[in-house]
């Protein structure tokens, strides 16, 4: 797992609150995030029945993260309820990153290697850049057909 989210248990309490992040985390997190030029929503989508672990993880770190963070809004959805109807959303636990502008979305918990994109994702879409070359947004531009990219990432 990440040093970023590894967990420590002398620090996980903070003023009655028990964070998942451990306090050297938070700390990068909010640096990493505290110049954020426009606010980020995470919505975060769950159900009851199945993944309870990864549910769990991936609501308390976006809590963390929204808790760390005051241009990062977080809220969290049924699996079940008419926003996963409306965003296509199957699968517990989901997280999309700013779900009415982009279609960044998490499948499962940001562990490892996922952490990462999770944070270059919020600072992408914070910025409203795509991080492509000139020529790369130039030859997507002219494909005309939409297409639906996936990247699929596994615990090595």
């Amino acid at each position: 797992m990440s040093p970023l989210f590894s967990k420590e248990k002398d620090d996980a309490q903070d003023n009655g609150r028990e964070w998942l992040l451990p306090e050297d985390a938070r700390k990068q997190v909010e640096k990493i995030f505290a110049n954020l030029p426009t606010p980020v929503t995470l919505s975060v989508f769950t159900g009851e029945k199945g993944n309870e672990v990864y549910n769990d993880y991936m609501a308390r770190f976006a809590d963390d993260v929204g808790e760390i963070c005051p241009n990062i809004e977080v809220e969290f959805f049924g699996i079940d309820g008419e926003e996963a109807l409306t965003y296509g959303v199957e699968h517990s636990p989901t997280m999309l990153v700013s779900k009415d502008d982009f279609g960044i979305r998490f499948v499962g918990a940001p562990l490892g290697e996922e952490g990462r994109a999770f944070v270059e994702s919020v600072l992408r879409v914070s910025s409203r850049e795509s991080g492509l070359s000139p020529t790369s947004a130039q030859i997507l531009e002219e494909l005309g057909d939409k297409r639906h990219v996936r990247v699929f990432t596994s615990p090595g």
